[in-house]
């Protein structure tokens, strides 16, 4: 008959050490749980932050107001693709007319496309730029409504429901400024003056443009973009109106406004079409309103900052002499005083190749349009007074005034004047204020999307 196994007694000490295991054992499993929560953590933490959290770090912060990486980045591919197609524009143009002629401005771009930090500061300066314009918008109340928003897309693209507007102008009086001796001397034998205001360029061609529109960026300042049409230039020949019949004028009517061949539906169609290509970076419709929106903004600031200035400048007419030094200037100087003709001396001593044989004659100019030396002596002038030497960068000067006016201010120039006076202000803001901040993560998160090559094609 088999013997019974007896059953193990345990001792105290044995079961203490069983025990221990079994904690050892616990604790084993608990650390290994921990750590593979923590690596299970931390990869979805970097997901995350790659995907969620990185994106909405703040890249610009303007007083309360931020810019997110996410919408950087946004603006920076756009901000791509408006330059590639910009280049591939001028492309096509050199392949047509020659490259000479375009060689500089592709170069440009070419520089721009191939360094992403480039085009990632220039963006940085525009939004930058908008959450100012905005804010002081908000301050002394200007506002853009979704109204003008889409009526100024509608007027880019063309399309007026009413009727194209027909272009008028509006007379500007203008008071021929009176001549004095000195000024009637020189009209009367010598060159008259060169006239150096800016005018229209005169179009000596009609444009047949074929629409295929497209992105274009605004001018400088704000990110805002204008949706404008692709234009295919082919030179036509130039209208030639009708040879009058009578030499008695007629009055005609006035032409009343067209009904644009454009429909509600084509131009929403034409709308989404050029937005397509952009979803893929993620800028919407949605984020070309607001471009929009702050061009809006940007004019209407602009307008307020100038809504104390004249729709005119003073300008000067005056004739100079340049010498090398002080010696020579000195001699000038005696000679003018002691009678000899200006327009005699400014043919011997002048250096200025580019009016010497015309007595120096610099016809009428506006500030800004010298070197500031100059200006500031030649505006402190009466009419015929003669200046003490007058040093600056391109040597001495003997300065005549021959005139003064004051002159209407046309649509192009009052259009600088008012762009000039926000470039001043966004520039005194940027300087006086303590609550603009850039923050460096943006320089590691510029996107090189969509990718360009050159000789206009893109990847």
């Amino acid at each position: 008959m088999a013997k019974r196994e007896q059953p193990k007694i345990l001792t105290k000490k044995h079961l203490a050490r069983v025990e221990r295991e079994r904690r050892q054992n616990r604790w084993i499993v608990i650390s290994a749980s921990i750590i593979l929560l923590a690596v299970v953590g931390l990869v979805g933490y970097g997901v995350l932050d790659q995907t969620v959290l990185q994106k909405n770090k703040p890249v610009i912060k303007v007083g309360e107001d931020v810019v997110t990486v996410k919408e950087f980045q946004k603006q920076v591919s756009f901000t791509r693709a408006q330059k590639i197609m910009q280049y591939n524009f001028y492309y096509q143009l050199s392949q047509s007319f020659g490259a000479e002629q375009f060689s500089q401005t592709m170069t440009q771009l070419e520089n721009d496309l191939n360094s992403p930090q480039t085009v990632g500061s220039e963006v940085m300066d525009n939004m930058e730029n908008d959450l100012l314009i905005r804010q002081e918008a908000t301050k002394r109340g200007i506002t853009v409504t979704a109204d003008e928003v889409e009526q100024k897309m509608r007027e880019m693209y063309g399309y007026y429901p009413e009727g194209t507007p027909t272009p008028s102008q509006t007379p500007t009086s203008y008071s021929t400024p009176t001549y004095n001796p000195t000024q009637l001397w020189w009209s009367a034998t010598r060159p008259a003056p060169t006239a150096t205001e800016t005018a229209t360029p005169a179009i000596t061609g009609t444009i047949d443009t074929t629409v295929t529109a497209t992105l274009e960026p605004a001018a400088t300042l704000s990110p805002a973009v204008e949706l404008t049409p692709t234009m295919e230039l082919t030179p036509t020949a130039t209208e030639i109106p009708p040879t009058a019949t009578s030499s008695i004028p007629t009055a005609t009517a006035t032409p009343q406004p067209t009904i644009t061949p454009f429909t509600l539906e084509g131009y929403t169609a034409l709308l989404a079409k050029n937005l397509e290509p952009y979803k893929a970076f993620g800028y919407s419709e949605t984020d070309y309103r607001k471009s929009v929106e702050s061009e809006l903004f940007k004019q209407k600031l602009s307008e307020a900052l100038a809504s104390d200035g004249k729709h005119e400048s003073e300008e000067v007419w005056a004739r100079h002499i340049l010498v090398p030094d002080d010696a020579t200037a000195t001699i000038v100087l005696e000679r003018l005083k002691a009678g000899e003709d200006f327009y005699d001396l400014a043919a011997t001593f002048s250096t200025d190749e580019s009016n010497k044989n015309n007595g120096g004659d610099l016809g009428w100019f506006g500030k800004g349009q010298m070197v500031p030396e100059f200006e500031t002596a030649a505006f402190a002038l009466n009419v015929g007074q003669i200046s003490e030497p007058i040093k600056t960068s391109y040597g001495v000067h003997i300065i005549q005034l021959l005139g003064k006016r004051i002159k209407p201010l046309n649509d192009y120039e009052w259009s600088q004047y008012i762009d000039t006076l926000l470039t001043e202000w966004l520039t005194k803001q940027k300087s006086d204020r303590t609550d603009i901040q850039r923050f460096d993560i943006w320089s590691t998160v510029v996107p090189i999307e969509p990718t360009f090559t050159s000789l206009g094609q893109t990847n």
